[in-house]
């Protein structure tokens, strides 16, 4: 995976503050910029409001680094789709990105 990738989270059990999703970065060990984020999303025609954290990698990461920390941050956090942003283009479900990993 190449530098300056971007992971955006909503939802699960994030803080405002995207505290808690730092902290298991610092565990898991590799550097990133984190911006806390609000997102509107609709839920059978409710709107509300969702935490969210936007995650950008300061550091080269493989597919398979990449998809083996976001598995440990989706589970830890409660999260479904993360949105992976690959160049200036690109949107990709992170666990379509995963899931392209094993063909």
């Amino acid at each position: 995976m190449e530098r300056n990738k971007v992971l955006s989270v909503s939802g699960g059990n994030l803080q405002s503050d995207c505290k808690n999703l730092a902290n298991t970065i610092i565990k898991i060990g590799f550097p990133v910029s984190i911006t806390p984020n609000l997102s509107v999303v609709a839920d059978y025609n409710k709107y509300s409001l969702q935490n969210g954290c936007r995650i950008v990698f300061s550091e080269s990461l493989s597919r398979d680094e990449f998809c083996e920390n976001w598995r440990i941050i989706r589970d830890k956090h409660d999260l479904g789709c993360g949105h992976l942003r690959l160049g200036f283009t690109k949107e990709i479900c992170s666990e379509d990105f995963c899931k392209q990993n094993t063909k």
